[in-house]
C-alpha cells in the first residue's frame, strides 16, 4: 500500500501536512498514480455491478479524476458530482458531458445543475480527503460537507463508501469523532485497503 507516515497531530496539523506532501508530488507522479488508482477502482466488482456513482471532481493536487468519470460514463454508469449549495449543504447533480462541469465554489469544478438533482440512491460514493488510516477513519477538508449529506441522506449505511487517495495520504492514525463517517475502502496506485 506503500508507506504509513505517522503524525501524532490535531486535524488541522495533520491536514496541512498531508496537503503539503500532496502538493510536492510532482504532476506528471499525481497523474501517473491517478491513472492506478482508477486501474485498480475499475477491476472491483463492486464498480462492475454498479450503475449509480456519486464521484467528485478531483481539485489541485487531489487525485485527478475527469478522464475516468468520463470513462464511466461512455461504459454506462450514471454518474453525478457534487454542487455547494450554501456553507452547509451540497447537493448531487447528473453529469452527461464534458460542459455539464464548470469551476464553481473556491474554482472546484462543479456540475451546472442543468439536470435535477439525483434522486437515486449511488451503488458508491467515491469520496475525497486528505487523509486515510487502517481503520477507514477519513479526514476531509474540515468543513463536513461529505458527513452531513452522507447522513442526511441515509448513505452512510448501503452504499460503498469508497475513498481514492495517492499511498502518501494513508497515515497511521487519523483524529475523528462520532459525526465523522468512515468509509469502507481506500484505493491508492498501490492497492486496495479493505
Amino acid at each position: 500500500m506503500g508507506e504509513i507516515v505517522s503524525f501524532g497531530d490535531s486535524k488541522d496539523s495533520l491536514r496541512k501536512r498531508i496537503i503539503l506532501l500532496r502538493e510536492c508530488m510532482p504532476v506528471n507522479e499525481r497523474e501517473r498514480a491517478s491513472y492506478f488508482i482508477f486501474d485498480n477502482f475499475f477491476k472491483l466488482p463492486e464498480y462492475q455491478t454498479s450503475e449509480i456513482i456519486f464521484a467528485f471532481a478531483g481539485f489541485e493536487s487531489e487525485v485527478s479524476t475527469l478522464n475516468s468519470i468520463f470513462r464511466m460514463i461512455n461504459e454506462g454508469k450514471r454518474v453525478a458530482l457534487p454542487k455547494v449549495i450554501d456553507d452547509k449543504n451540497m447537493e448531487f447533480y447528473e453529469v452527461r458531458k464534458i460542459s455539464d462541469i464548470k469551476k464553481g465554489t473556491m474554482g472546484i469544478p462543479e456540475p451546472t445543475g442543468d439536470y435535477p438533482p439525483m434522486d437515486s440512491r449511488p451503488d458508491i460514493f467515491l469520496l475525497p480527503g486528505v487523509a486515510f488510516d487502517k481503520r477507514f477513519n477519513r479526514l476531509g477538508y474540515g468543513r463536513g460537507y461529505y458527513d452531513r449529506y452522507l447522513t442526511s441522506k441515509g448513505y452512510e449505511r448501503f452504499v460503498w463508501k469508497i475513498a481514492i487517495a495517492f499511498s502518501c495520504q494513508i497515515v497511521e492514525k487519523v483524529p475523528h469523532d462520532d459525526r465523522d463517517i468512515p468509509v469502507d475502502m481506500v484505493i491508492t496506485e498501490h492497492g486496495i485497503l479493505r
